[in-house]
């Protein structure tokens, strides 16, 4: 469960840094729709494996409780 915590925090930080470049880029007079395109990939990216991790911890939260009320 420790590691899922770590790995949550690691792309919860990876998440923000990715959202500050895509504001970044959005500011910049030198906007470019591949580069918008690749952020949001990655962004995309991102929020699955976030999403994975947090499903996991769910299921490992579940079969805790289960055994401990058994």
């Amino acid at each position: 469960m420790r590691h899922l915590k770590a790995t949550e925090l690691k792309l919860l930080q990876e998440r923000t840094k990715l959202q500050r470049r895509i504001d970044e880029a959005i500011a910049s007079p030198k906007w470019s729709g591949e580069t918008m395109q690749e952020l949001n990939r990655n962004l995309d990216r991102l929020e699955s494996e976030l999403h994975g991790v947090r499903g996991e911890m769910r299921r490992l939260e579940r079969e805790d409780s289960g055994s401990e009320g058994g």
